[in-house]
């Protein structure tokens, strides 16, 4: 089944308004609830805040790769097509794999690059075309 969820990439809210709802919390007590409405910031993410959990993080993870090194990964596969190498999903994740290598980062080595791959196809959907894994036999 396809993945059906789509992350929102620009919050919602900024840090001046998170600071403000924790200092209307502190000083004026109101409840996180409200200043939840108030400023419209989720509440879960001022409970969080309140209890000193997730206080310096962003959004979401980190990828992997950089956006200089995704965008160099890209280059390789735009030349792999421009020599008549039809480039599968499989093929990608195993070009990404040796690169991650090269990079030295043996930490990613153990995950199998599945979400990493269907974040880089979004990410780059407009510039990266590949052709499908078909069987030959049944």
């Amino acid at each position: 089944m396809p993945r059906k969820y789509i992350r929102t990439t620009q919050a919602k809210y900024s840090n001046e308004d998170l600071m403000k709802a924790l200092n209307a919390i502190e000083h004026e007590k109101v409840l996180a609830i409200l200043a939840a409405k108030r400023f419209r910031i989720p509440s879960l993410t001022i409970y969080n805040r309140l209890a000193d959990r997730f206080t310096d993080t962003g959004r979401g993870v980190q990828t992997i790769l950089s956006k200089e090194e995704e965008s160099f990964l890209i280059h390789v596969i735009h030349n792999f097509q421009e020599w008549q190498q039809p480039m599968t999903p499989s093929a990608v994740k195993s070009i990404a794999k040796d690169y991650i290598i090269k990079l030295g980062r043996n930490d990613y080595m153990d995950s199998s690059l599945k979400q990493w791959f269907s974040g880089l196809m979004m990410r780059w959907k407009n510039e990266l075309k590949l052709t499908k894994d078909i069987k030959l036999e049944k």
